[in-house]
């Protein structure tokens, strides 16, 4: 089993970091001190195609019932610029 990035996946997790980096990184220590909810930030993050988690069906993706249950997006959209930035998925 194969678990190197293609090109593609490597340019995004590239750009995450980036982003992440850049946008983030610098401010988050204030944003957690005042208790700030970046709306801004994750605006720009999710015109990024930042904003969501996407997992196939077949590996664990909720279904569409599921996803119309109530959830806490503050939480899914700063786990999926931190995991999207990490690598690959081990198996």
């Amino acid at each position: 089993m194969e678990f190197n990035l293609t090109e593609d996946q490597r340019a995004i997790q590239d750009m995450t970091r980036e982003f992440a980096a850049a946008e983030h990184a610098p401010h988050a220590a204030r944003w957690d001190e005042e208790k700030i909810f970046p709306i801004e930030a994750l605006r720009v993050a999710a015109a990024l195609g930042l904003a969501g988690i996407y997992i196939q069906e077949d590996v664990g993706r909720a279904t569409q019932a599921a996803r119309s249950r109530p959830c806490s997006g503050s939480t899914a959209m700063p786990l999926g610029l931190h995991e999207s930035s990490r690598g690959p998925m081990p198996a």
